[in-house]
């Protein structure tokens, strides 16, 4: 049986939630369950770096850590040093296709904003980029107007055009 997951589903994952969000809760479950992959909000993640000695475990291998954040891996990708030895219609087509699927990123996509509907590929039409998935916010604390004004259509509206 593979590892654990604590917060972050993934396929023949199974996930963990510990009964108290507590730093030796949370380090009490990585280690019964062999966690590889988890996510936690900042306070979370804050909470078990900043543990005492006295609540933390020896972890049981490398924990992979999701963490929240709208852009990120899922829309761009570091440029690598090999890939300047290609030629340029594979470095077109690489940077062309930037950024990484991720288990925590449902869609990203250029929309327009009065329709909600996909804008054509074609480096003409302008849209606004939207994002969905567990490592987009939920809504803004205590604010329902901008909560409903930034996700109009179901996705995360970033503001940003492209």
């Amino acid at each position: 049986m593979g590892g654990a997951s604590l917060g972050v589903w993934q396929p023949r994952g199974h996930q963990c939630l510990p009964k108290k969000c507590d730093r030796k809760g949370i380090f009490d479950s990585i280690s019964q369950h062999r966690v590889t992959h988890m996510g936690g909000a900042p306070t979370v993640l804050n909470m078990i770096i900043n543990a005492p000695v006295g609540d933390q475990r020896p972890l049981p291998g490398k924990v992979a850590v999701m963490t929240g954040e709208t852009y990120g891996p899922g829309t761009v990708c570091t440029w690598k040093p090999e890939w300047d030895l290609l030629p340029p219609d594979k470095q077109a087509k690489i940077n062309a296709r930037q950024g990484l699927h991720h288990l925590g990123m449902e869609e990203v996509d250029i929309k327009d904003p009065v329709t909600m509907k996909s804008v054509p590929p074609d480096a003409k039409t302008i849209g606004e980029v939207m994002f969905r998935g567990n490592t987009v916010m939920n809504g803004y604390l205590k604010d329902i107007k901008a909560t409903e004004e930034s996700f109009k259509g179901g996705g995360f509206v970033v503001g940003t055009w492209g």
